[in-house]
């Protein structure tokens, strides 16, 4: 865990003045803030939707984002998956290109489709709103001692 999500979450419990071991997910949930990872998401989706209605630099716009159907007109499985940029060094992973098609491709196809359908902000606020949903309110640990959760 990065040093900067140990901040978020220490600052999530003393803005609820919960406990210093207290559970995250139920105060971003509660708050409506999305945790760390998931606004690099976010952000990384924005960026997609702009993509794919043509709202970025001409730079962007071509060779730099690549569906497997570019590549071949048959029809396969991940046909309409990005294209992951081949890496020959561990390093290249971390680049913003691979990490567009990852996320991308790892997205539910429902809000994928929301691209091409929504405007940004409905786009945005409709990625917000999945991602908060998926916090859990409640802890699923059964015996745990920081809510005393006896689950049987």
């Amino acid at each position: 865990m990065s040093k900067r999500v140990k901040v978020q979450k220490n600052a999530m419990r003393i803005i609820v003045k919960a406990k210093y071991n207290a559970h995250t997910e139920p105060i971003f949930k509660k708050l409506g803030i999305l945790k760390m990872g998931d606004l690099y998401r976010l952000r990384i989706l924005v960026f997609y939707h702009k993509f794919v209605n043509e709202k970025l630099p001409s730079y962007f716009l071509h060779n730099f984002i690549f569906h497997n159907e570019d590549y071949h007109n048959y029809t396969t499985r991940n046909r309409t998956n990005l294209t992951v940029p081949m890496l020959r060094h561990e390093l290249h992973r971390s680049t913003f290109r691979s990490a567009i098609a990852r996320t991308v491709n790892d997205t539910p196809p429902a809000i994928v489709e929301k691209t091409r359908t929504h405007s940004l902000n409905g786009f945005t606020y409709y990625v917000r709103l999945s991602m908060l949903d998926a916090y859990l309110v409640l802890c699923e640990i059964r015996d745990c001692y920081i809510c005393n959760n006896n689950l049987t």
